[in-house]
C-alpha cells in the first residue's frame, strides 16, 4: 500500500493545483492521503516528517523566494514582463505565424532562458563558494 499511497497522494496534488488550490493547501491534502494509505499515525507524521521536509527548503531560501516574489510582482504590475516577452516573440517571429510554431518558439526560449540562468548560477557558487587555493 506504501507505492499506491505515494502515488494516489501525488495526483491529489497535481489534481487540487489543477482545480486552483493553494499549493500548500494541496500538499497538506496529499499528505494525509499519504498518510491514511499507508496507515501512520496522522499527527505524528503531519507534524514531524512533514513539516520539518516543507518548511526546510523554505526556511533556508526564503530571501530568495521573498526578492523573486516581489521582482516579479513588480514585473507584472509594471507590464515589464509584458514588454520584454513581447520583444523577444516579436524579434523571432515573422506576422501571420501559426499557433504551433508560436508555441514551440515560446517554449524553446523559456528552455534556453533557464540553461542560462542555470549556468550563470552554477559559475556564481563555482568562483565565490570555492576555497581559495591559489598559495
Amino acid at each position: 500500500m506504501g507505492v499506491v499511497g505515494c502515488i494516489l497522494g501525488f495526483l491529489v496534488v497535481i489534481y487540487l493545483c489543477y482545480k486552483d488550490w493553494s499549493v500548500y493547501i494541496a500538499s497538506i491534502v496529499g499528505a494525509a492521503v499519504v498518510i491514511a494509505f499507508n496507515v501512520l499515525p496522522f499527527m505524528d507524521t503531519l507534524l514531524g516528517s512533514y513539516v520539518n521536509g516543507m518548511f526546510v527548503p523554505i526556511k533556508s531560501f526564503f530571501f530568495l523566494l521573498l526578492f523573486g516574489s516581489i521582482q516579479s510582482k513588480i514585473y507584472s504590475e509594471s507590464g515589464a514582463a509584458f514588454s520584454i516577452a513581447d520583444t523577444i516573440m516579436s524579434k523571432l517571429l515573422r506576422p501571420g505565424a501559426s499557433n504551433t510554431k508560436k508555441n514551440v518558439i515560446a517554449v524553446a526560449v523559456i528552455v534556453v532562458i533557464c540553461l542560462i540562468a542555470l549556468i550563470v548560477g552554477s559559475c556564481f557558487g563555482i568562483f565565490f563558494s570555492s576555497e581559495d587555493r591559489a598559495v
